[in-house]
């Protein structure tokens, strides 16, 4: 499989009972690269090689990877994922086993689960509201409010590639996003979208 070098290890448990959780997954018949911790999911696309199976892929396999493709100034990890795994430089590690299955994490992320509902899209720079959140919160929990103008504007549009799915936009966004703690709600702090 070859995957964009993101930290998808991030989105993994970490000493957790349920001991699945604490490796990736991947799903060669979606073509995804998952890692969940309960609270978190992500899934990437990764482009597969022909002998891949779908089965765990250990967070150690992925680091050291990581730190074989920085070496080889390469943007992606590449690494063989059949009965063993084989990491671009040749090394071999074994992949977990005996684990319950992963958990069905395409019920949660299946864009079927948006369809005929009305979303709004805004772009934040997740460092920048990490940051603000430590200013307002000891757990890091926030909560980002909206102000739309005029939920009149809402209107849904087709997507040129697929009919049936809409993807809804806001005409007008006020310039920034109220975030509050969820302990103090009245504490006032602002986070800027991103501008496209």
């Amino acid at each position: 499989m070859r995957v964009n070098n993101f930290k998808i290890e991030k989105a993994v448990a970490k000493n957790d009972v349920r001991d699945y959780l604490e490796h990736c997954f991947l799903d060669c018949e979606q073509k995804k690269l998952v890692a969940t911790n309960g609270h978190i999911i992500t899934a990437l696309n990764v482009e597969l090689d022909e002998d891949d199976t779908t089965g765990f892929i250990p967070v150690e396999a992925i680091i050291r990877e990581r730190k074989i493709a920085k070496l080889a100034k390469r943007e992606k990890l590449q690494i063989k994922a059949n009965g063993t795994l084989i990491l671009s430089n040749g090394d071999t590690m074994s992949r977990p086993t005996g684990h319950k299955s992963f958990p069905n994490y395409q019920r949660l992320l299946n864009e079927k689960c948006y369809r005929n509902k009305q979303v709004v899209s805004v772009g934040l720079n997740a460092k920048l509201l990490y940051e603000l959140s430590q200013t307002i919160s000891a757990d890091n929990c926030v909560i980002l409010e909206i102000e739309v103008n005029d939920p009149k504007s809402l209107t849904a549009n087709s997507q040129e590639n697929n009919n049936s799915n809409f993807k809804a936009q806001f005409d007008k966004i006020n310039d920034s996003i109220r975030v509050s703690s969820y302990s103090d709600r009245e504490s006032d702090s602002l986070i800027m979208p991103l501008r496209s």
